[in-house]
């Protein structure tokens, strides 16, 4: 894995976000606070062996706590995964 995988933002609540890829068992990007290492979100991917109709069968899941930014981890995972497909 390379460190462009692994990437810090600062949220618009002031605290420190960071991006990791494939560190979690089961989760193909996961999102925890910076200092706390707490658990924001986790993207996964569609098991191979699952049909999937009319969707990708990825999902994003968000902590509760963490639903009023929503929006910014949308982006910013859009931007890791752009990042990765790139080897940027």
């Amino acid at each position: 894995m390379t460190s462009s995988l692994f990437r810090k933002f600062i949220g618009s609540d002031g605290r420190e976000y960071r991006w990791s890829h494939r560190t979690t068992p089961g989760q193909e990007w996961t999102l925890t606070t910076g200092t706390e290492n707490y658990l924001v979100a986790h993207f996964d991917l569609k098991p191979p062996d699952v049909r999937a109709y009319d969707v990708s069968g990825n999902t994003l899941t968000v902590h509760e706590a963490f639903i009023h930014l929503s929006v910014e981890i949308l982006a910013t995972l859009t931007i890791m995964r752009h990042i990765a497909q790139h080897n940027l």
